[in-house]
C-alpha cells in the first residue's frame, strides 16, 4: 500500500503528528505551504468564506499512491485555505481511499473532517477514517500513542480493499 500524507502545519503541531504517522505507515509525505504568510489576524474570518490561499508546489498526484491522508489544523470549525487549495488542486483520485487526521485546541474536529470528507467524496474518493488530537496532547507527548494507533487503524481497511 503506498500512502501520502498531505500536511498543513502553521505552529508544528500537526506537522508532529504527521510525521509519526508517516513514520508507522512508511509513507510519503508532502508539505503544503502557502506562497504567503497567513494573516494570523484574519484567518478565521477568511475561513468563514471558504478562502483559497496559493500555495507553493506540493505533491497533488495520487496516481501513483492508494492512500492519502490529510493532517491539518482547525481553523474556526474549517480546514485552513491552503488546505482548501490543495484539496481542490488534486489529481487522479478516483477510486482512491483517504483518511482526515485534524488538531485543535479545543473543538471543531467534527465541522473540518465533514467538510474534507464531503469534498473528497465529491471528486471519487473513499473515507476509511479520521483522528482527532488536541494542542494540549501534542504539546505535553502523549500524542504518540494515539498517533499510532491512528495510523494502525489505516492500515487494515486500506489493505483489506487492494
Amino acid at each position: 500500500m503506498k500512502v501520502l500524507v498531505a500536511c498543513y502545519s502553521l505552529t508544528g503541531n500537526t506537522w508532529k503528528i504527521a510525521g509519526e504517522v508517516r513514520d508507522i505507515l512508511g509513507a510519503d509525505i508532502t508539505r503544503i505551504d502557502t506562497v504567503d504568510a497567513p494573516n494570523w489576524d484574519m484567518k478565521c474570518m477568511s475561513e468563514w468564506v471558504q478562502d483559497r490561499a496559493r500555495i507553493k508546489p506540493c505533491e497533488q498526484d495520487l496516481g501513483r499512491y492508494d492512500l492519502l491522508v490529510v493532517a491539518t489544523p482547525v481553523w474556526a470549525w474549517l480546514p485552513p485555505p491552503a488546505v482548501n487549495e490543495y484539496l481542490a488542486g488534486l489529481k487522479n483520485v478516483r477510486g482512491k481511499k483517504f483518511a482526515v487526521m485534524a488538531t485543535a485546541g479545543k473543538c471543531g474536529f467534527e465541522d473540518v473532517i465533514n467538510d474534507i470528507k464531503g469534498k473528497l467524496e465529491a471528486k471519487g474518493m473513499e473515507f476509511v477514517g479520521s483522528g482527532q488530537f488536541l494542542s494540549g496532547e501534542i504539546a505535553c507527548g502523549d500524542y504518540k500513542s494515539k498517533a499510532a494507533e491512528f495510523a494502525r487503524s489505516l492500515k487494515m481497511p486500506a489493505m483489506a480493499a487492494l
